[in-house]
């Protein structure tokens, strides 16, 4: 049975918002304003309205829920002029309190199937060292929700949006415009089937063509849209808009989002916490390229219409200006290839921020970027062996039963892992490879390199295989390739490796099947 992947923090409404966003980019704005403004003429720098506190205990009394809603349409005006998106519609707001949020995200995990699938996510996460292989994502997942700085969100299915009753009236206003900057993205594309296009059933398997890539790019648009026109409304009081600031800093200003958030979410692996910030920070600052290099239609309009196809085209606005072309990674079904004795488990593209973040994790700050720039295009493909009684059997009438879940399919430990990715030259693949391997030592206790290569056709000039407590792990470069496989037998990796190297290192890897 194949199981799909959606990434860890994507099984969540795509555009809800937070509220240390708007800590975020007062101190932002307030910084710049002041260190522009200090040496002017009268020296006096302009008072900023929204204060640097937030406090959360406390609800708005009915005539001021009255005036907050009563700015909608001017605030959606305010977000329609500065997005060009044209008003299609009136937008519906909603004052809540903290019970019927409580209530909303509680339903949320309460659906196993959404855990599950998250939780499946996570394991291949694990494996390769992204997160700490106790780390219980469902536990996370509820401290969170408890002291959640949530200020708002848009519900594309009913296409209203809801603002938080204990937040200060001053601070609801700049989140109004990022969430009708939501509405006007929703009635000009239909933002949840955009962000993440339904599954086709001509795609077959290795929608590995980009899709979790895709809709991660997709949603930085959203967000990074949002945040521009909120920016403008913090700005409007001094008579500037986004573009007359400099370009966002995203190393900055993922400092200054973290130092305003919740505990909870502090004490995240570094990887669920920067994956959640992403849309935000490296959003903002792709908009701002695109609106500075080409102007508002094109930032709005036109990168809802052509959007970003991964994760490298936001971090480097550049290569989507460009029109940069990544072929996909793709292979034969793997289903073919790893035979009846594995079941997929989890799959997906591993894109230049994953890439980023792995090189953080086992290199150096410094370095990582130099790494992560190099990328060219990644796949993965997490499976378990498959034990007795979990094979699904066919009913008499021809129909499949659910495979019988097996406690060891949910444990790091018990995950086979295949992993190629593509380099812009070989001798930056031969420097990844260098990096992944130099990770096994940290990933596996008691790991030992081989004294030569355990798989057949492999080169020692080019090859760096390890004997783990969970079975091989072999790192190999070829050409600008480089292919990782951890804890197959030898036969079945003997076998993936067939299947690349008959494709040639200059492998654009089109694949059709397991994804």
């Amino acid at each position: 049975m194949q199981r799909t992947r959606r990434r860890t923090l994507q099984a969540f409404p795509a555009v809800s918002f937070v509220l240390f966003t708007v800590l975020l980019l007062v101190c932002w704005v307030s910084q710049v304003i002041k260190a522009q403004t200090k040496d002017s003429t009268t020296g006096a720098t302009p008072q900023a309205q929204y204060p640097s506190q937030i406090q959360l205990k406390f609800h708005r009394s009915p005539a001021e829920a009255d005036a907050i809603l009563s700015s909608i349409g001017g605030l959606l005006n305010f977000s329609s002029e500065h997005s060009g998106l044209p008003i299609r519609a009136q937008v519906k707001g909603h004052l809540i309190d903290r019970d019927a949020v409580k209530q909303r995200i509680d339903a949320a995990l309460q659906k196993e199937d959404v855990m599950l699938r998250l939780e499946r996510s996570s394991l291949a996460l694990k494996k390769l060292g992204l997160i700490p292989r106790d780390f219980d994502l469902r536990s996370f997942l509820h401290d969170v929700q408890k002291d959640d700085a949530l200020a708002g969100y848009y519900d594309p299915a009913t296409r209203d949006f809801y603002m938080l009753d204990w937040v200060p009236s001053k601070e609801q206003f700049p989140v109004m415009a990022h969430e009708l900057t939501h509405a006007l993205q929703d009635q000009y594309i239909g933002l949840q089937s955009w962000v993440e296009p339904p599954d086709r059933a001509d795609q077959g398997a290795a929608d590995a063509k980009g899709r979790d890539e895709l809709a991660i790019a997709r949603r930085a648009v959203a967000e990074g849209q949002a945040m521009a026109v909120m920016v403008d409304y913090v700005l409007a009081p001094y008579s500037r808009t986004l573009t007359d600031l400099p370009v966002p800093d995203e190393s900055n200003m993922q400092k200054l989002m973290l130092s305003a958030t919740h505990p909870a979410f502090l004490r995240a692996p570094r990887y669920i916490r920067e994956s959640a910030l992403f849309p935000y920070n490296y959003g903002l600052r792709f908009i701002y390229q695109v609106l500075k290099q080409d102007g508002k239609g094109r930032a709005f309009a036109g990168t809802l219409r052509t959007p970003p196809l991964n994760t490298r085209q936001v971090m480097h606005p550049a290569a989507y200006l460009a029109g940069e072309s990544i072929p996909p990674i793709t292979l034969p079904p793997l289903e073919s290839v790893v035979g009846s004795n594995y079941e997929i488990q989890d799959s997906g593209t591993f894109g230049e921020f994953d890439t980023l973040m792995f090189a953080e994790q086992f290199g150096s700050e410094e370095k990582a970027p130099q790494i992560s720039a190099q990328w060219r295009g990644g796949y993965y493909c997490a499976v378990h062996p498959v034990t007795k009684g979990a094979a699904a059997e066919s009913e008499p009438s021809g129909t499949e039963k659910p495979p019988i879940e097996q406690k060891t399919s949910e444990r790091p430990g018990t995950v086979a892992l295949f992993f190629i990715s593509r380099w812009a030259t070989p001798a930056a693949a031969a420097q990844f490879a260098h990096l992944y391997a130099s990770s096994v030592l940290e990933r596996y206790s008691g790991a030992t390199q081989c004294s030569k290569p355990a798989i057949a056709g492999q080169s020692a000039a080019t090859t760096s295989d390890w004997n783990t407590p969970e079975g091989l792990v072999s790192v190999e470069s070829l050409g600008p390739l480089v292919l990782v496989m951890e804890s197959f037998d030898n036969s079945t990796a003997s076998k993936l490796r067939s299947v690349v190297i008959g494709r040639g290192p200059s492998n654009n890897l089109h694949m059709s099947g397991a994804r």
